[in-house]
Parts: C-alpha cells; sequence; structure tokens
C-alpha cells in the first residue's frame, strides 16, 4: 500500500506561507498570477509526494518569479547564536544529569521547537521554558532500551539535522552519543540550499558541527529527505548506515515507512502530526521507522 505524505490540511497552510506572505509592492496582477501557479502545483503533485517536496517546488518558482532570496537568513543568523549562548547551561544540565545520554535527547527534542515552517512563530520565552522543563520529558523507555541495543550493535549511524539553532541542541546529542559509543562513526546531513528555516552548511559551520563530526549537503532545497533526490554521498551514507536518528517533521513526512532502521526526533507543531499522534501540540515523539504503527 503506498503511503500517503500530502495532506489537505498542508495545502492553506503552504499557501499562506507562499502567498498570503508576500511583500507589499508585488502587484494583485502578479500575487493572482503567482497564487494560481502555487495552487496548481499542489494540485497537480504525484500522491507520492510529500509536503516537503511541494514546499520545494514552491520555493523554485518563488524564485522564479521574484528573484532568489533567502527570507529566513538574518533570522537564522540569529536563532544559532542564541542557542549558542545557552550552549553551556545545556551541556551542565547534561553532565548534571542521572543518564547524560537521554538528557541529550530530551534537549535535541525539545530543540526541535525553533521551526518557522510548521508554525508562524517562534516564542524565546516559550523555548526557555521547554528547554528548563528537559527533566521532566518522558521519551519511550521501550524504543530508548531498542535504541541503546542497536547502538551498541552498530558501527555508523547517519544524524539528519532539521532547523538552524536546533543543531546547537544536536551538536550536544552527537557529543554524548560519541562519549557512549566511542567507535561509531556519525555522519551529520544538513540541507543542501536554502530552505524556510532549515539548517545548512552555513549553520553547521556557525555553531561547530564539523568540529564534532562530519557534515554532508543532502544536494537539495527539499525540507526534508527524500531518498531517490539526495546526493550521491548523502545517499550512499543513508543507506548504509546502521541507524539513523531523523530529527524533524519534515523529515519524518519525506521518510516514514522507508524501511530503514530510523529514530525520529521531533515535537508536533502543527494540527495535523497532533490529530496523527493523537497529542497536544509541542509534545515530543521518538519512534522507529519499523516498529511504529
Amino acid at each position: 500500500m503506498d503511503v500517503l505524505r500530502f495532506d489537505s490540511q498542508c495545502i492553506s497552510c503552504i499557501f499562506q506561507k507562499f502567498v498570503g506572505n508576500l511583500d507589499r509592492s508585488v502587484s494583485e496582477k502578479q500575487k493572482l498570477d503567482y497564487a494560481r501557479q502555487v495552487l496548481r502545483i499542489m494540485a497537480d503533485a504525484d500522491d507520492s509526494a510529500s509536503a516537503p517536496e511541494i514546499v520545494a517546488a514552491v520555493t523554485d518558482l518563488k524564485n522564479k518569479t521574484f528573484g532568489e532570496s533567502d527570507d529566513f537568513a538574518e533570522l537564522k543568523v540569529r536563532f544559532n547564536a542564541l542557542m549558542l549562548s545557552k550552549e553551556p547551561s545545556m551541556a551542565q544540565k547534561i553532565a548534571d544529569s542521572a543518564d547524560s545520554l537521554k538528557t541529550a535527547a530530551k534537549l535535541a527534542m525539545l530543540g526541535n521547537y525553533i521551526d518557522f515552517g510548521a508554525m508562524n512563530s517562534v516564542s524565546e520565552e516559550t523555548l526557555d521554558g521547554l528547554l528548563d522543563g528537559a527533566d521532566g520529558i518522558a521519551l519511550d523507555d521501550t524504543e530508548y532500551a531498542n535504541f541503546l541495543n542497536d547502538l551498541k550493535a552498530a558501527k555508523s549511524l547517519v544524524y539528519l539535522t532539521d532547523n538552524c539553532g536546533e543543531v546547537v541542541t544536536d551538536k550536544l546529542f552527537i557529543k554524548e552519543l560519541q562519549k557512549s559509543f566511542p567507535k561509531l562513526k556519525i555522519t551529520v546531513i544538513v540541507r543542501g540550499a536554502p530552505t524556510l528555516n532549515d539548517a545548512t552548511l552555513e549553520d553547521a559551520e556557525q555553531v561547530g558541527l564539523p568540529k564534532v563530526a562530519t557534515v554532508l549537503s543532502n544536494g537539495t532545497n527539499i525540507a526534508g529527505t527524500s531518498i531517490e533526490k539526495l546526493s550521491d554521498g548523502a545517499r550512499n551514507a543513508l543507506l548504509s548506515a546502521d541507524l539513523t536518528v531523523s530529527k524533524g517533521q519534515g523529515n519524518f513526512e519525506t521518510l516514514h515507512d522507508c524501511g530503514l532502521n530510523v529514530y525520529y526526533l521531533f515535537l508536533c507543531k502543527c494540527s495535523l502530526f497532533s490529530e496523527r499522534f493523537k497529542v497536544p501540540k509541542l509534545t515530543g515523539m521518538f519512534l522507529n521507522d519499523r516498529r511504529m504503527k
């Protein structure tokens, strides 16, 4: 049975983000023509296409119509710097915890809140509250035990990042993975071109990720991981890895039911995900692709 990767709720969300937020200098005629083309892209999309793949197509249209721009460039630099300022306190929280690896995983999951694609705004106050409350967040005990067992047997792990700022929590989690499993080869994969506020090589450089592990571009501007569209290096790394940590909703949308040993780590930030998993918004999820229902 084919997996449905696009939902009717995504249509209004994508339309509002790419048409509703156009600059006021755009004439009504331009806006109307562009809006029709955006709707056409969604209407003509194959049933197997995911929301992140459709967003990439709409982004290409926007750049072609109005000129290339990275609308989130300044915001990404700001949130990377913000999370770097929090790094010492988060590292101390990890060091002081009874299970440093689990605490690092929780912080990485909570860092997924920094998402201007799934949400209209990101509150620094809410972010602080989430990070401060990491000790009270639960990870599924059975799945976490499975994760540890897989790590003990693994030689290689691919870590799929998601958003700017969040990559600081990813770095802390990766460092704990390396401490607990020093023989494990970890490869980090980021987006290949600007898309929403997702992390690219520039973001990885800003937060110091290349000093911790090998970092590869996925070769696309898709806000997720579409295996067949990855660069050769990223695809080979993913398919040959013993296990994968996949951050964020976009990576889940593009990968779920792929059959690989993928552990998904994200917050449910939109109605679609809250309804899908029957949980309140901002609930953390830790799931394995092979075992999830």
